[in-house]
């Protein structure tokens, strides 16, 4: 075997030639009929010129090939694309072998008197697609029952076929994606068939033939949710394609038209001889189009040019075989010369990509167990004396396998790995991607991995962890994971103890796009009807919903967390076998185990709580459960059938408490009284000013409905009670809030403090810290409406772990610099503060913010802020996100200090009078080594002066004014206030002075960071993904260095006054979804390079000065591929699109799959409304 494939010379792999030299095709007789086909001939025979000229550009450096030569057809590229398109085909094509044949054909199939040879090419590019993703051959495939019906498909699919109706390809291709379920196994059919004695033309009811296939047996568990395959297909445009899916996959499926000399060529003599060793199909200038049909293509020769075809008409070697005439071989393949009959049509001609579907018996976690390490291609690392930076590495190629086989099997471009092989001699690892996940898969894993811990941000639950059938505990804390739990996921994991899915901080979140994160669905009815050994659940704060589990089979449960959550109806009854299960274990409680908590809390049960026996009502150590929380369900009614050893609350419900309480206790008739008298009467309580003297009630507590509590300026002692039933309270005003802030005591159980557990708005972290502090959630906004930002600061400046502030639309007034005006130590670990929609707050943006080191988003949008943009904000080196939309009263222009934030992700400032030009030190990074000097500088005086200014006013306080000789009233009160403003004066310098060191130690780090000869990639707004600066007063020409910001994917810089030419470089943003730049003074023609940013969306060039018209590549973008869905190009100097153009753009649209609509010169369609 040879070494090293992936260290050879481009010279010797790629250009070398692997057998003789291709024949020019005149040697051949070969011809190009166009009138012979009909509909698509031209379009063939023009693809099959094209393949010739890069077969001979490919494999003789483009000198000539004979007699025939070349056609011209190469030279000439109307777009980049397309030159990109021909060069990858020639490094492909010079790469490979000249003849493949697919190793994973069938045995031919007959498709008799009927119609269905779409339906039989469809099933057979199934099978073949399926045996190539699993390294099967044909015959192992069908030993595992992995075939595909034609019949099936073809009769049960939507749409009522007949034997002699016919079927097009695209909608028999759009049935595996939409219909799945109707990919069947051929043994369901058959007995379906053998059941009524019918032949497939005889049957008169194919509905019910479907229904009595589907309840086979073996069909039975497929469905639409659960189809047997997962399959997707493509369209394929050039030859060059359709050899490499071929490779890949097996096969494609083609039309082809027969034509009337069909049975000539391939006459009764072949029917003993198999296809292979037939002569192709050859022009015949007198033949003409007898009917269409449709097959798959599974090999091909390059030298002689043919394709080789699988044919539906079965075997020559049947004898049952009803085409006596001829047109079959002894194998049911033929040969067919390229460029003839419409075979292999650009667009239409299709590949298909299927593997068995997640939850199947073949691949039931959907980690695809047959990529096993026989099947993978692995790497040895070099030794670092002949590595580059430890990432070269050596690959040894196994019998028949080329540079194509390799570039395939890597997922690499051709293009980059010819050019760095050409260029260096070597390919690094970095320069494609290993397929990690899905390669390395459970094989390495399942025999040790115990413990698995994940913190992700966003994603789907990974259903393959049910592959690594040792876990015992699996935790995957998240911001955003969606999807639903994998059903199969308790039956992989038999050992599995702990399962703990649930936010990183505690809270429901919405994700950037508006969609609701969360697990959604219900628990998986398999993972109550197996035996379990898990001890802990948690999956509190998702989206389930559904009835409660049935919790009968986990024996040895002991924490159950489904609170926040969906879940509705009653508590099950069959949750007493459960608890009498633990009452015979006589669990004892400690500390560190043994009991059993469960909170199912603020979910939407309803009903009355079931009741069970309890064999010892007031014994410590017998009780079903430890701990049990109710609270915020609603409906829920009855009473706890347990101990008063067991802690329940049951805030917000109408549970009246204790079955086992003692019925002639005084207490508990208080508590009964207070809670049904109250219970809808109280609205609201104030207990202040009237100087209340010792503890506080207990039976307060029991007033579910009371909304607000006072308890300032009284001479209460002790502690707070738990109120646990206070479940509707908004506003609990004490002096202080010190002890939200607290850690719990080090020894001892500690239960979870009732702010953490009930108050909307609150969140707390594991040791009961309050973290996230949310007004807004609260629906305070009427009751703190006269309130100023500074008292709200101040109540809450002791909460110094608080990581997220959220005060929006609560109609606050004041001050921004307010947040840290009490203390400029206040909020260290604040990460996000929204301020957002709240016109009262006016004044500056203050420098002060910038105190606030660890802030990852500023939101002021709708506030009343003025000013310009601080420019110490350069110290906030952790901020992701800064909002300031509809701020009207700021001015000034972008800061270029900011190119110093190298972290931030969305930069958003709409309505605005910010003028001057857009700053190209943001993505400029020897600009911003300049710009960090002098911030550093800067910050540095400011500094100085601010404490030269605090060393005045503590001058100036330890000199008071002195007194005249008469002391009179007026003089006393002169005193007073001159020594007021002389400490007010003190104050605020020294805050000021406070403020100013840090802003200035911040950026001096920042600009320590920006100086030391770091990469341009760690310097610059170079991780930005949103760019709104629209509506302003922007001026100046786009800055061509933004073409370096490539995570950017929404850029909106419309209604400004930007002048000059959009630059062609934007086309290298190919993330780009959304482009406003409509309503400027924009010149120029359109750049034809944008036919590179595939993803985009939304495009607005209206409104401006452009000319010329639109570039004929843009055609493209609306074609397949492309995402483009909202095109306005109206109002320039020019016609930019003409109503022929418009056309074309729709007629492209109409082929895209799946077709997405396009709105041009549209502003008003739904289509645009990404621009907002």
């Amino acid at each position: 075997m040879t070494t090293a494939a992936l260290l050879l010379l481009v010279a010797a792999v790629l250009l070398a030639s692997t057998g003789p030299l291709l024949q020019p095709a005149s040697a051949q007789g070969l011809g190009v009929a166009p009138d012979l086909l009909g509909a698509g001939a031209q379009a063939t025979a023009t693809a099959f010129e094209e393949f010739e000229d890069v077969l001979n550009l490919a494999t003789v450096g483009g000198r000539g090939r004979g007699g025939r030569g070349s056609s011209g057809n190469i030279g000439g590229f109307s777009d980049a694309r397309s030159f990109e398109q021909t060069q990858a085909a020639m490094y492909y094509i010079a790469g490979s072998s000249h003849t493949y044949l697919s190793p994973v054909i069938g045995k031919p199939r007959d498709q008799k008197s009927c119609l269905t040879c779409v339906a039989f090419a469809a099933t057979e590019a199934v099978e073949m697609a399926v045996a190539c993703a699993m390294h099967l051959d044909h015959t192992q495939l069908e030993g595992k029952g992995l075939t595909a019906s034609p019949v099936s498909l073809y009769y049960c699919a939507p749409g009522g076929r007949s034997c002699n109706t016919g079927w097009d390809i695209p909608q028999a291709l759009r049935n595996l994606v939409d219909a799945p379920q109707w990919l069947q196994p051929n043994v369901c059919m058959e007995k379906a068939l053998a059941e009524e004695g019918l032949r497939e033309a005889a049957v008169l009811n194919w509905p019910r033939m479907c229904r009595k296939a589907a309840n086979q047996k073996a069909c039975r568990t497929i469905s639409r949710a659960q189809p047997l395959y997962t399959c997707s297909y493509k369209s394929l445009s050039s030859f060059y394609q359709i050899q490499q899916h071929i490779r890949r996959h097996g096969s494609v499926i083609t039309r082809i038209t027969i034509p009337n000399d069909w049975e000539v060529q391939f006459n009764s003599s072949k029917r003993t001889v198999k296809g292979l060793d037939t002569p192709a199909y050859k022009f015949n200038a007198s033949a003409k189009a007898a009917y269409g049909h449709a097959l798959t293509i599974v090999g091909f020769d390059n030298q002689n040019f043919t394709w080789t075809l699988l044919n539906s008409w079965g075997s020559g070697s049947d004898p049952d075989n009803l085409r006596v005439k001829g047109g079959i071989t002894a194998d049911g393949m033929v040969k067919v010369s390229m460029g003839l009959l419409g075979v292999a049509q650009p667009e239409e001609t299709y590949g298909v990509t299927c593997e068995p579907s997640m939850g199947t018996s073949e691949n039931l976690h959907g980690n695809m167990p047959w990529i096993t390490d026989t099947n993978r291609r692995l790497l040895a690392q070099l030794p670092a004396n002949q590595s580059q930076d430890g990432t070269c590495f050596n690959y040894t190629t196994r019998p028949g396998e080329d540079v194509a086989f390799i570039v395939d099997h890597f997922d690499l471009d051709i293009r980059a790995f010819v050019q760095h092989e050409a260029n260096r001699g070597l390919f690094r690892l970095e320069d494609f991607t290993y397929k990690f996940a899905y390669k390395l898969q459970a094989a390495e894993f399942a025999l040790s991995l115990q413990e698995l811990s994940l913190l992700v941000y966003d994603g789907r639950f990974p259903p393959q962890l049910g592959s690594l059938n040792r876990l015992k505990y699996v935790s995957i804390r998240h911001h955003c994971l969606t999807g639903t739990l994998p059903p199969f996921l308790m039956r992989g994991l038999p050992k599995l103890n702990s399962l703990i899915v649930s936010t990183q901080l505690q809270r429901t979140y919405v994700s950037p796009s508006g969609d609701q994160c969360g697990i959604s669905g219900s628990i998986p009815v398999s993972w109550q009807k197996n035996k379990s050994s898990i001890t802990y659940l948690n999956l509190a704060y998702q989206r389930l919903s559904g009835k409660l589990p049935d919790i009968t089979n986990w024996p040895m449960l002991t924490y159950l967390e489904l609170q926040h959550n969906s879940f509705e109806g009653e508590v099950p009854l069959v949750w007493q076998n459960f608890f009498n299960n633990v009452l015979n274990k006589s669990l004892e409680p400690t500390a560190d185990g043994g009991v059993v908590r469960i909170d199912i809390s603020h979910n939407k049960l309803e009903g009355t709580f079931p009741r069970w026996d309890v064999p010892v009502a007031n014994s410590v150590y017998v009780m079903p459960f430890r701990y049990l929380f109710l609270d915020g369900n609603t409906k829920l009614k009855g009473c706890i059938p347990v101990s008063g050893f067991s802690i329940v609350q049951y805030a917000d419900t109408y549970i009246t408490g204790l079955c086992f309480g003692d019925p002639g206790s005084a207490q508990w008739a208080q508590v009964v009284a207070l809670n049904t008298t109250f219970r809808q009467m109280l609205r609201f309580g104030q207990i202040n000013e009237s100087t209340i003297l010792g503890t506080l009630p207990v039976e307060y507590g029991n007033w579910p409905s009371l909304k607000s509590l006072n308890l300032k300026d009284n001479n209460l002692t002790g502690t707070i009670p738990p109120w646990s039933n206070l479940s509707s309270i908004v506003y609990l005003h004490s002096n202080n809030l010190d002890t939200w802030d607290s850690a719990p005591q080090e020894t001892g159980p500690v239960a979870t403090p009732r702010y953490c557990r009930l108050f909307k708005g609150v969140t707390c972290d594991k040791s009961n810290r309050v973290v996230q502090l949310n007004l807004t959630a609260l629906g305070m906004g009427g009751q703190i409406s006269k309130l100023s930002l500074l008292d709200i600061t101040k109540v809450i400046s002791p909460l110094t772990n608080l990581e997220v502030l959220v005060l929006a639309r609560l109609g606050l007034s004041g001050g921004l610099a307010e947040v840290t005006q009490a203390n400029p130590n206040a909020f260290p670990n604040l990460a996000v503060l929204d301020v957002s929609t709240n016109p009262g707050l006016t004044g500056p943006l203050p420098e002060e913010l910038a105190v606030l080191t660890n802030l990852r988003v500023l939101d002021v949008s709708g506030s009343d802020v003025s000013g310009s943009l601080p420019i110490s904000f350069v110290a906030l080196q952790e901020l992701r996100e800064f909002r300031a939309v509809n701020c009207t009263r700021l001015s000034g222009s972008l800061p270029v200090d900011w190119g110093m934030l190298t972290n931030l992700e969305v930069l958003s400032v709409t309505s605005t009078y910010i003028t001057g030009p857009l700053p190209s030190e943001y993505a400029d990074y020897m600009a911003v080594r300049k710009v960090a000097v002098r911030a550093a500088a800067a910050a540095a005086a400011a500094a100085t002066r601010a404490r030269a200014a605090a060393e005045q006013s503590k001058r100036a306080l330890g000199h008071p004014v002195t007194r005249s000789s008469g002391n009179s009233s007026l003089d006393a009160d002169t005193y007073r206030a001159q020594r007021t403003r002389a400490v007010t004066y003190f104050n605020t310098a020294q805050r000021r002075a406070a403020v100013a060191q840090k802003v200035a130690q911040a950026v001096q780090a920042a600009a320590s960071n920006g100086t030391r000869g770091r990469s341009s990639s760690g310097l610059g707004m170079l991780k930005l993904r949103q760019l709104l600066l629209n509506d302003n007063k922007l001026s100046g020409s786009l800055p061509v260095q933004y073409a370096q910001m490539r995570d950017l994917q929404v850029v909106n810089l419309s209604h400004n006054t930007l002048t000059g030419t959009i630059p062609r470089v934007f086309a290298s943003l190919t993330k780009l979804t959304v482009l406003g730049l409509g309503h400027n003074q924009l010149h120029g023609p359109l750049p034809a390079a944008f036919v590179s940013l595939r993803r985009l969306a939304v495009l607005d060039v209206s409104n401006n000065k452009l000319n010329g018209s639109m570039p004929t590549s843009w055609r493209l973008m609306a074609g397949p591929g492309f995402r483009l869905q909202c095109l306005l190009l109206d109002s320039n100097t020019d016609v930019l699109i003409t109503e022929e153009g418009s056309r074309g753009l729709m007629k492209s649209i109409e082929i895209r799959i799946p077709s997405t609509g396009l709105a041009i010169n549209n502003s008003s369609s739904p289509l645009c409304s990404a621009m907002g």
